[in-house]
This record gives structure tokens, sequence and C-alpha cells, in this order.
């Protein structure tokens, strides 16, 4: 079927590959006046153009990034110019359709999506933690509220620490350390899961604390990207060392296979 414009939105069929928040799907909708609150780009995607539409703002919508796959309208795979004349008319198509509805009014900074993605690092974890940091900020008060993470229960301060909040996950080691005996793995236990719930909300609260610096030093949005990313991601370090032991674990993994296929 593809994408078809309605009188209400944009509804979306039997395209293959399209992500809606990282989850392939096959079909799904998205009204105008939540479309207007997205930001969109589009890029080659192997045989495909993918357009990538991203969530503005947390606080609007189901969705935080849709990406749409079309094929080119063309029919061979065009060379760089043309291919370029194809990205720039899907381009304008999506923009036009999100300019119908534009909302002018600013969205806070604590709810723009392009902002927390920048300080999160990677648009895969970014999604978690719009989601979390939508319902740490109620009509811009911060609230706590239970956000399960499994990073922060599995690995608690190395989460802390590959989040690069150094500070917090100093002061959660002492405090894992201080109690000895069964009294001790108790806490030990209920710091683990306390972790899981408490390691976003902190991430958040680093999120927020940026932001006011940046506010306080009347830095423009372009300013506050290159802060957010400077002193958000994730360690280096704590990085590699996932990656070494990713590859470990899948040469493992094809070790086992080989040795059960062939003895």
């Amino acid at each position: 079927m593809g994408v078809v414009i309605t009188e209400d939105g944009l509804k979306w069929d039997g395209i293959v590959k399209t992500q809606v928040n990282g989850k392939e799907t096959y079909n799904g909708f998205i009204a105008f006046k939540e479309l207007a609150s997205f930001n969109c780009s589009v890029k080659k995607k192997f045989i495909r153009l993918g357009v990538e539409l991203e969530n503005m703002n947390i606080k609007n919508g189901s969705y935080t990034d849709i990406e749409l796959a079309f094929k080119y309208d063309v029919e061979s795979e065009p060379d760089e110019n043309q291919l370029q004349i194809e990205i720039d008319k899907l381009q304008k198509v999506f923009i036009t359709l999100i300019n119908v509805t534009k909302n002018e009014s600013s969205i806070p900074d604590e709810c723009n999506g392009e902002l927390i993605t920048t300080f999160i690092g990677d648009k895969d974890s970014a999604r978690f933690y719009k989601k979390a940091f939508a319902k740490y900020n109620i009509n811009g008060v911060d609230k706590f509220t239970f956000v399960f993470s499994f990073g922060g229960l599995c690995f608690g301060i190395f989460n802390l620490f590959h989040r690069r909040l150094y500070k917090e996950s100093l002061i959660w080691f002492l405090i894992s350390i201080l109690p000895v005996g069964l009294s001790g793995g108790i806490l030990y236990i209920a710091s683990a899961f306390a972790g899981a719930f408490v390691n976003p909300y902190l991430v958040y609260k680093k999120f927020k604390r940026t932001l006011v610096q940046c506010n306080s030093h009347g830095m423009t949005y372009e300013e506050k990207l290159e802060t957010l990313k400077s002193v958000g991601g994730t360690n280096g370090f704590t990085t590699f060392l996932i990656g070494i032991v990713g590859l470990i674990v899948g040469i493992g993994i094809i070790l086992l296979f080989i040795r059960s296929c062939f003895g």
C-alpha cells in the first residue's frame, strides 16, 4: 500500500523495514498535530531512501522516532546527481507536511528531543532516556518516578561510571562497601535494585544541571548542543571494554555453535 496522506495525518502500511521507536513494523499512523514537532532528514539506505523523523518534543505523542523506506522514483538506481534530486524532492514533501501544522511555540529545553539525543550520545539509548525524562518532568517541575533500567540493575556503579557520572558512582561505591556481613549482603542486593530505578534519574539530573549552566551563560542553541555533547555521552574506556567483552562473548557463541555442529 505504501504511505498515504489522509485528512487527519500520515498513514503507512506494507513498507519494507519501517522502524518505529527502534522496532520494525509494517503499518502505523501519525496525526498532523503530532507530526508538527518532528524534524525530518532523508538519507540513502542501501537500495532505498530512508525518511528519518525525530520527535523534538518528548511530551508530544507516543513516537520518539520513525523511519520510513521508499523506493526510488526511477526504474534503476540513480546516479549521484539524480539521487540528490530524489532526496531533495522527498524531503520537501515531508517538510511541507510538518510545516502545515507547525507549532511555533518554543519547546522547553528539558523536553527537546535533539538536546537529549546529543547529551546521551546515541540514538538507540536516547529512545529509553527520552521516555524516562518525559516522566521526570511534569509541567516544568522535576519529579522522581519509577523508571526501570536493566543496565542500572545489572551494572549499578559501572553503569553510572559509563554514563560519566563519576561523583555519583564514587558515592554509590562507598555506600556499597561500608556494610559487612549478612546485613551488608541484603543491603547490597537492595542497592542493586535501587540502581535500576535511581540511575536513569541521576542521568536526568545531570542533563538538567548542564542546561541550567548553559542558560546562565546565555548560550545559543548551537552552543548548548556542543556543551551537552562534551559533558554527556559515555566513558571511552568503558565503551572500549564493553566492545571487547561483546567480541569475546560473540566468539564464544560461534565456537560453541561450531562445536555443536561438528563435535
